[in-house]
């Protein structure tokens, strides 16, 4: 297989067969795949089927509103699908002051570069900008949830908006307490401190989470409490997924620890394996003020 990858085309080589995988083995095993010199004729694929295919933004976004749980569209309104746009925000407690922003950091299906890694557009900064303005003014802490971590933006310098430029926006709104991402598989807490040390309140935390498809095969709770001091306390928790004895969970977890052993057998395990924190904020004297009606209550 590493011959492909040799090819300057990368991705668009057109001189390997990617295969199929028999969901009917113990190990998923995958045929048909090699050099297209090796085989006298294409390969078939198995169990093909025409329902099966790739979907653009909008057809994805639409099947939230397919669902037979609630609430209809799971954050997603026709506005989203009208703009082909992936964004939107909600308020989790009408009773608390707490905001999370969903954003959309993915490259879009019409202008993807493979090198890149988050792209935030023009279009899509402006709105996370007037998304964070009107959570500032309203007097509500803040919250980030993104595919993509934000160093990754840009990461070809193929993005119109720069890690750089997002970050320092960023940091000029107190009230933004945490952006949280996947993408990378790992998990990880970053600080990005704030540029003026007498401010400290501008600074955020920036939490990753590996996928519950890999080792340690973790998802994450976030829980933030407001303490005595007039900071607030994110408690970033790792879970376990409870599976019975002889089960799949079981095998799937096994199979999760021997891939790590396998591909990575260098990897730091303090980058990806369980990683558990108390990460402090500091309140702006105006939020401190706001918050006092919350003492000791916990946000979920």
């Amino acid at each position: 297989m590493g011959d492909v990858f040799k090819d300057p085309r990368g991705v668009d080589s057109r001189g390997y067969y990617m295969g199929s995988m028999n969901g009917q083995t113990q190990y998923g095993d995958v045929i048909g795949a090699g050099l297209v010199s090796d085989f006298n004729e294409a390969p078939k694929v198995l169990a093909a089927d025409l329902n099966r295919h790739s979907l653009s933004t909008n057809e994805w976004m639409s099947e939230f509103f397919n669902s037979s749980s609630i609430p209809v569209g799971h954050g997603f309104t026709q506005s989203n699908i009208d703009a082909n746009f992936a964004s939107y925000s909600f308020e989790p407690k009408s009773n608390l002051p707490l905001k999370v922003i969903v954003f959309d950091d993915t490259q879009s299906e019409n202008d993807f570069n493979v090198n890149e890694h988050g792209y935030v557009d023009n279009k899509s900064f402006d709105w996370l900008i007037n998304e964070l303005d009107k959570g500032q003014s309203e007097g509500k802490l803040m919250i980030i949830s993104a595919h993509i971590p934000v160093y990754l933006i840009g990461y070809a310098s193929h993005s119109p908006v720069s890690k750089e430029k997002l970050i320092a926006k960023l940091q000029t709104y107190p009230n933004l307490i945490l952006w949280i991402s996947g993408h990378l598989h790992k998990n990880k807490v970053v600080a990005y401190k704030s540029p003026d040390i007498n401010h400290p309140e501008f600074g955020f935390w920036h939490v990753e989470t590996a996928s519950i498809k890999d080792f340690p095969q973790q998802f994450r709770t976030f829980n933030i409490v407001l303490n005595d001091d007039n900071t607030i306390s994110i408690f970033a928790v790792n879970v376990n997924p409870a599976f019975s004895a002889g089960s799949l969970g079981e095998t799937a977890f096994f199979y999760s620890v021997a891939s790590i052993q396998i591909f990575f057998p260098d990897l730091n395990l303090i980058s990806s394996g369980a990683y558990n924190a108390e990460l402090l904020k500091k309140l702006s004297p105006e939020m401190q003020i706001k918050l006092q009606q919350y003492k000791s209550k916990l946000i979920k």
